[in-house]
């Protein structure tokens, strides 16, 4: 089973950065790793300089990359949803969704479905790989996406009470009607039976020892109050933060007592930008170990 590591933030602190080093820190080390991005700023092409997309891309031994087209995804997962619809519903041929996909696609909550959708995808896909770093977007859509699993089985439950109810008042009509019962296999109950499962199963994923969530912050008081702020919505989330990574440390802020599972990434005087600069500054013998702590 593969490590997941997490690297979510602010937006703007450095999380495709610290994502990218990790990586290629992990494929040094003979690691088979895949860095994901779930951002839609698309940042690790500007990083890497070269095009990604959803097909997994070697750029170096051990290390391939994945950039997730958030807007595709999103169409996607509307489309495989309709279509999941029209099967449950075949009965009803008023009952015609289609009409309205070019509004739906906007509807709130379809961006987080499908990020979980993408991820579980790659989950599922790439098992056999040792470690799958993710680079989160930033804060609100990455809670979002980290609360979805839980809040979905609150509304899947309600859901399936609602069915049961349904269900049993339709038998008595039927008795009424027919006087026996209908005995036949009810879609939109298995529909939910099996949503339940995939994020039960997801929920279990993110609460794995195997699973770390890194925060990405700056030593700047904003940065610090939303890190702390993440950190207090993941809790409720009964999710723990692994570490906090203060990239282009400066000691400006005590971070030490804020955060007592924290790691610093010192400043760079040049940008890191291509495979080679970023290559240079992980050769620093204190950031390899730096890094190392970001995973275990």
């Amino acid at each position: 089973m593969s490590r997941i590591i997490f690297f979510t933030g602010k937006g703007g602190v450095g999380k495709s950065t610290l994502s990218s080093l990790t990586a290629i820190n992990l494929a040094n080390s003979g690691r088979n790793t895949l860095l994901v991005s779930l951002d839609p700023a698309h940042n690790l092409q500007d990083i890497f300089e070269m095009k990604f997309s959803g097909k997994a891309k070697n750029i170096k031994d051990k290390l391939s990359v994945i950039q997730i087209d958030i807007k595709k995804q999103n169409e996607q997962y509307l489309q495989n949803t309709l279509e999941k619809i029209e099967r449950i519903y075949q009965y009803q041929t008023a009952f015609s969704i289609k009409n309205y996909f070019k509004v739906l696609k906007h509807a709130p909550g379809l961006e987080e479905y499908a990020l979980l959708q993408s991820f579980t995808q790659i989950v599922n896909k790439y098992q056999t790989i040792e470690y799958l770093i993710f680079d989160m977007p930033p804060t609100a859509l990455s809670l979002r996406f980290f609360s979805l699993p839980a809040n979905s089985l609150i509304w899947i439950n309600e859901l399936s009470k609602l069915r049961k109810a349904i269900l049993k008042k339709k038998e008595i009509i039927s008795k009424i009607k027919f006087g026996k019962k209908e005995i036949e296999t009810d879609k939109v109950n298995n529909q939910l039976s099996s949503l339940n499962k995939e994020h039960a199963a997801m929920l279990s994923l993110l609460k794995s020892e195997n699973t770390k969530i890194n925060i990405v912050l700056n030593p700047e008081q904003l940065s610090v109050n939303e890190a702390q702020s993440i950190k207090e919505q993941l809790n409720d989330l009964d999710l723990s933060v692994f570490k906090f990574i203060i990239n282009k440390h400066t000691g400006n802020i005590d971070t030490q007592k804020l955060f007592d599972n924290s790691l610093q990434i010192p400043a760079n005087n040049r940008a890191l930008i291509g495979i080679d600069e970023l290559q240079k500054f992980i050769h620093k013998k204190q950031l390899r170990a730096t890094l190392n702590q970001c995973i275990k």
